[in-house]
């Protein structure tokens, strides 16, 4: 791998480095993916073991090698400028390396432990990636919906995720009906599970983001009391959303990858 990357607002190209591999044989590596603590436990006289649990138990982690695009070693400047963009304490950052490997595939990792590595005549760095999550991201998706017909459903969502567990969007949404919003997903198994939100007003903009924060541009709306605090969920697969008022807006999300990370 001789690859270019980003992390953050800024780009590997901006410093004259790209990400390698330090190994001169890459392939002959074993790699860990996703570390899980699997759980059994075996009742009787019974043969076989059931399973009582298995969750994951730590984030991925990775080493990340840098050298000079011309080869040239790294000089003491560049150590610390490298440094101070990725070695950022007590925060996530997102990650992209720019290989075929690693397409479509976002990184919200921590990169920390610097250290100058030689081989042969070539100077470079190494640091130590642990991410945020037991598993992989794609980009950021954007959906955007108009809905004034009749239907007001959207049909052509179609999620590709590698876990089970759903998916939290992020949706800004633009109230043009009043009333009190309801909005379903027809993946969902509990067919009672809606996102509602009383007393919107047309013209009001609702903004739910991943993390289930909520908010209205409408500083009169008691939003928080007015929402029943479900919010969207979505599952590998079509998911159909059916609203129950004219609306538009946006849809933001990030797919779950599986994917070893070396």
């Amino acid at each position: 791998m001789h690859s270019l990357f980003t992390f953050g607002e800024n780009s590997s190209d901006e410093f004259g480095v790209i990400a390698v591999y330090f190994e001169n044989l890459k392939y002959q590596g074993l790699y860990s993916g996703q570390s899980t603590n699997l759980e059994t436990e075996k009742s009787g006289k019974s043969i076989e073991w059931e399973i009582i649990s298995q969750d994951y138990d730590k984030p991925m982690e990775f080493t990340f090698g840098l050298i000079n695009e011309d080869a040239s070693p790294i000089s003491q400047e560049q150590q610390r400028a490298l440094s101070k963009w990725l070695c950022k304490r007590g925060i996530y950052n997102w990650l992209f390396i720019q290989d075929e490997y690693y397409s479509d595939i976002w990184l919200y990792c921590n990169i920390h432990n610097p250290q100058v590595w030689a081989v042969n005549d070539t100077v470079g760095m190494q640091f130590t990636v642990t991410t945020s999550s037991a598993v992989a991201f794609s980009e950021e998706h954007e959906y955007y919906f108009s809905l004034t017909n009749d239907s007001k459903t959207i049909n052509d969502l179609f999620i590709v995720n590698d876990e089970e567990i759903a998916i939290p969007p992020s949706i800004e949404i633009t109230i043009e009906e009043t009333g009190n919003l309801e909005i379903s997903n027809d993946q969902e198994i509990d067919t009672g599970y809606k996102t509602i939100i009383k007393n919107v007003v047309a013209g009001e903009i609702i903004t739910i983001t991943y993390d289930g924060q909520i908010q209205s541009s409408n500083s009169a709306h008691d939003i928080i009391n007015d929402s029943n605090l479900k919010w969207l969920r979505f599952y590998d697969g079509n998911n159909v959303l059916t609203f129950n008022l004219k609306c538009s807006g946006v849809i933001r999300y990030r797919e779950y990858r599986k994917l070893v990370v070396f």
